[in-house]
């Protein structure tokens, strides 16, 4: 596929990607079931707004030295305009996703949020007091690396703005606030598609789509970005 070929099938997906969600469920879901789970694993991401054709790999490892053995780190990833890598330490127990580091950082003491969540619900950031989470089902979602069943929709809502037209574009005009973000999991895999809007307007920021996944057991292929 040439660049301009695959530059019209992201904005093609991301239009597709706009309509609102088909119905409600109401449950609680398990966020584990909808990351990342076995070390090895690895996704590689096309940005295609504003960054058309940028790429960049996300790879979950388990630490084998130093203050976090036995810990998973996920990410180490460029920033679109390679001035920072990013990533994450953390690990599962019973009850909670226990976050240990960032690339920004230590987190002392770790910070815990629960792993079970309830759906069509508003619910509060345990650690960000003007952020509010929304998270919702979407029976499936179309990525340049497939079609994926059973998708967690996860919304990030600034608390000190009012609703943007992102809400109103997935029949979430009665939420409170404005949503920020919108990201897309797909079951024992992560993330599918992530979406960042202007939490004022809901003008589109950034968006970046799921090109392609594998396991240690295959190499990550590189894109030949020929015209």
């Amino acid at each position: 596929m040439t660049l301009k070929m695959l530059g019209r099938s992201l904005l093609l997906w991301s239009l597709v990607s706009f309509l609102p969600l088909a119905q409600a469920y109401s449950a609680d879901i398990d966020l584990y079931d909808y990351r990342m789970r076995t070390a090895g694993q690895w996704s590689s991401f096309i940005f295609s707004y504003p960054y058309i054709l940028s790429i960049f790999f996300v790879t979950l490892n388990v630490e084998m030295s130093g203050d976090y053995v036995g810990k998973y780190r996920m990410g180490d990833f460029a920033t679109p305009d390679a001035t920072r890598c990013i990533w994450v330490i953390f690990d599962w127990d019973a009850t909670n996703l226990n976050l240990y580091a960032t690339s920004n950082g230590k987190i002392d003491p770790p910070a815990r949020l629960p792993r079970v969540m309830p759906l069509d619900t508003l619910i509060d950031n345990p650690l960000e007091a003007d952020v509010g989470w929304y998270l919702a089902k979407l029976p499936s979602l179309t990525v340049p690396a497939g079609t994926f069943q059973d998708v967690l929709v996860w919304f990030v809502l600034d608390k000190t703005t009012d609703p943007n037209l992102v809400n109103f574009e997935y029949g979430l005009s009665s939420l409170p606030y404005g949503i920020t973000h919108v990201r897309w999991y797909g079951r024992g895999l992560g993330e599918l598609q992530e979406l960042k809007v202007e939490a004022a307007t809901g003008a589109t920021q950034m968006l970046f789509v799921l090109y392609d996944y594998g396991s240690k057991s295959t190499t990550p292929p590189y894109l030949l970005l020929l015209d």
